[in-house]
């Protein structure tokens, strides 16, 4: 199993999110990388603060846009370049109800872990 069909999925739930209750069909694409990306950022710095690595280069305010900015990068080079939100539509866009309604719960618990587990 691909492990980052995990994030395929967070990106394409935020995208449809973006899409279906701000109305934002041309930037949706872009709100999904945005903040996709800043969630990655989140579990590489909770990450580093488990194993206790508290690297006095890593807590700087340009180190964080400069990884923030990389990690848009390649998640743009990989939901524009190499994916796109129609190929994630086709696969998951026709699932049952009870099923988008369990990962959605899923996607949000994810998303408030990862905060949760930065703040000691």
């Amino acid at each position: 199993m691909n492990p980052l069909i995990v994030f395929d999925y967070i990106y394409y739930r935020i995208a449809y999110f973006y899409d279906k209750r701000f109305g934002y069909k041309e930037s949706k694409e872009f709100s999904g990388i945005i903040i996709l990306s800043l969630i990655q950022f989140v579990n590489i710095l909770a990450l580093l603060d488990l194993f206790k690595i508290n690297d006095s280069l890593v807590k700087t305010l340009p180190n964080h846009l400069f990884i923030i900015a990389i990690l848009c990068l390649l998640n743009y080079a990989r939901y524009i370049k190499l994916l796109n939100f129609r190929n994630l539509e086709d696969k998951w866009g026709n699932e049952n109800k009870n099923v988008r309604l369990i990962k959605s719960i899923i996607v949000i618990i994810y998303f408030l872990l990862s905060f949760y587990l930065l703040v000691p």
